[in-house]
């Protein structure tokens, strides 16, 4: 994951999609990454900053 770029550039939020079919959500917190959410298989996520969206991850799964 680019953490150290995404930290330089004060981009406040990082996804994290691993091959274990795993997402990771991280908020930048005074220079901090801190881990918001971890959510896997087949469960529908809204995060921020989506809220407002739900990512169905089997799809991402069975789209990669």
């Amino acid at each position: 994951m680019k953490h150290p770029a995404m930290r330089r550039e004060s981009m406040p939020h990082a996804y994290s999609r691993k091959k274990l079919r795993i997402l990771e959500t991280y908020a930048l917190t005074d220079g901090q990454w801190t881990v918001t959410g971890l959510y896997q298989d087949q469960e529908d996520v809204s995060a921020a900053p989506f809220e407002a969206v739900t990512i169905v991850l089997n799809d991402l799964w069975t789209n990669s």
